[in-house]
């Protein structure tokens, strides 16, 4: 039940990727027991895309150029007065696009458009139109440009994948949400939830955190409710040492459980703690999608374990620079 994780990033406090809640689908005939699950997300593995946001607007993830500044490729364009002006704070921003010509080197290893994406709501799929390619500002503390397609049609928050075929209509996106969030020291006494409450008395009991002297600490809770059942993970960051006078010889790392939750009781799943939301339907959940600012990664919960991941793509690069880290990570003097 427990993993645990020495984290390379000193990044303080939690960082939501996506952010946002939906009210629970109520009881009905068709929403209990877990069967539903079924193989909704079985269909044509070619078939999935990977949906980013940027600047409030949905694209279609179509290639990343790292490193290289994108007229250096294709001489004939002239990049707009914002291009690498906003850094990572564009994700937030306005984005900043160009269009890209047919037959640009821009487009070399882009396969054929399709006219339409079917998206994921958190109402239910919507039949997006997928416009032309244009390249994308994505520059963070290193260069790179993100080569996209602008979807529109379709009201967001969306899924971060899609479907270039059709979707059970009730399939529903539900962004993740960080529920509870706290430092702790000694103990777990300020914690509200029972669960959140039993787990992290637990991990202060075990090794490694028992005996040693905790430096900090931050515990969180992410979950989203599709009805029937909640989707949740529980964290502690910590950092640990002995030494007074040499702060190289602490340790930071991780402690983590993530799975479906029924009442006081959560069965865990193999999936990252770090979950950017999940895919509904009538109350139960049936997918997982993680990866954070860089990958986009769809997991079938009726599938365990590796097997049940039915997409995989990496949408932005940064060399790692800009976002490390993720929920509940500590900052120390000399992390690395």
């Amino acid at each position: 039940m427990q993993a645990f994780a020495r984290s390379a990033s000193f990044v303080l406090g939690a960082s939501l990727v996506a952010c946002g809640g939906t009210p629970a689908q109520p009881q009905g005939p068709g929403n209990t027991g877990t069967a539903a699950r079924g193989d909704l997300l079985a269909v044509d593995a070619a078939g999935w895309r990977a949906v980013v946001e940027r600047g409030g607007a949905p694209y279609l993830a179509l290639r990343i150029i790292e490193f290289t500044d994108p007229v250096e490729l294709d001489p004939s364009l002239t990049l707009p007065a914002c291009w690498n002006t906003g850094g990572i704070d564009a994700f937030d921003g306005p984005a900043c696009t160009m269009p890209v010509p047919a037959g640009s080197p821009l487009l070399a290893e882009v396969a054929a458009l399709p006219a339409t994406l079917t998206v994921i709501t958190e109402t239910g799929t919507c039949t997006a139109t997928v416009g032309a390619p244009v390249a994308l500002d994505s520059h963070g503390c290193e260069p790179s440009t993100m080569i996209v397609a602008p979807l529109t049609g379709c009201a967001g928050p969306l899924a971060r994948v899609g479907h270039t075929g059709a979707l059970d209509g009730e399939l529903r996106w539900l962004p993740a949400q960080v529920v509870e969030e706290a430092e702790y020291a000694d103990d777990a006494a300020a914690i509200r939830d029972p669960l959140h409450r039993a787990q992290l008395t637990t991990w202060i009991a075990a090794e490694p955190l028992a005996g040693a002297t905790l430096r900090g600490a931050r515990t969180l809770r992410a979950s989203v409710d599709a009805g029937n059942e909640r989707f949740e993970s529980i964290l502690a960051g910590y950092l640990i040492g002995d030494d007074d006078a040499d702060e190289c010889t602490w340790e930071t790392g991780r402690l983590e459980l993530v799975g479906l939750r029924h009442g006081d009781e959560l069965t865990p799943v193999a999936v990252e703690a770090d979950w950017d939301g999940v895919l509904a339907w009538r109350g139960n959940v049936v997918g997982v999608v993680t990866g954070g600012d860089r990958d986009v990664e769809l997991h079938d919960l009726s599938v365990p374990g590796e097997d049940g991941k039915r997409f995989a793509q990496t949408v932005w690069w940064d060399n790692e620079e800009c976002t490390q880290g993720g929920w509940a990570y500590l900052e120390y003097p000399c992390g690395p």
